[in-house]
């Protein structure tokens, strides 16, 4: 007798493992109301599932939106979810429930700024992902500056210091960020990520000593790269 494979159901291709928590389990990753999550995918589908959607999320923006392999369709700015995707139609009274327990928010947006062009490398657990050209710019918010580098194979990461602490958002979430003045670079690190900023000798900062300079210096080595 010949076996026909069978396509797996709506209620077959999603799975809620944990309370805000919703994963596809065609695609092996999983979501919560930020929209795809690192670290769930990893605590569901294992290091190979987490590192290949660190990486394709890895500096792009958060996204608006996103759809199931059995065609659920949910919309993180509307904090919904229907069953039969771009028709709205029949909303997902599980999935809705499942997903949008608290509010939460993200504007993404650039205008003018100080922009200068440098060259960058990016790198996961060793692997190269991106070498090539690069913008820096810098941008006053009402909370501080943000920083953002910019590769040309459309990556972007907004970086904002608080304290003596380097932070870092992006699709993948909200990281601390470790730094390094390495000479003609600046070095960044979260997660299992690297990224390598040129910057040029003129631009090097003056060195501060002792640990209680630490907030000054990251100050000045932002200033310095994002000129």
């Amino acid at each position: 007798m010949l076996a026909l494979a069978v396509a797996p159901s709506p209620a077959q291709a999603y799975g809620l493992p944990r309370p805000g928590v919703v994963c596809d389990k065609v695609e092996a990753t999983c979501y919560t109301d930020q929209g795809p999550s690192v670290a769930q995918t990893g605590r569901e589908y294992g290091r190979k599932a987490q590192e290949d959607l660190l990486r394709s999320l890895s500096g792009r923006p958060p996204v608006p939106m996103f759809r199931l392999s059995g065609g659920e369709l949910c919309d993180l700015r509307q904090r919904r979810c229907w069953d039969d995707g771009n028709q709205r139609r029949n909303p997902s009274k599980t999935i809705t429930r499942q997903l949008f327990g608290s509010a939460s928010g993200n504007n993404q947006g650039w205008g003018d700024s100080s922009q200068s062009r440098r060259q960058c490398q990016l790198e996961q657990r060793g692997r190269n992902l991106f070498r090539g050209p690069c913008d820096l710019e810098s941008r006053q918010e009402g909370t501080g500056v943000t920083y953002r580098v910019a590769t040309d194979d459309g990556r972007n990461y907004n970086f904002f210091a608080r304290g003596n602490q380097l932070w870092l958002r992006d699709a993948t979430g909200l990281w601390p960020v470790g730094w390094r003045d390495w000479g003609d670079q600046v070095i960044f690190r979260w997660s299992d990520l690297e990224l390598k900023a040129s910057r040029g000798r003129s631009a090097r900062p003056d060195r501060n000593q002792g640990p209680s300079q630490q907030q000054q210096d990251l100050k000045q080595l932002l200033n310095s790269l994002f000129q």
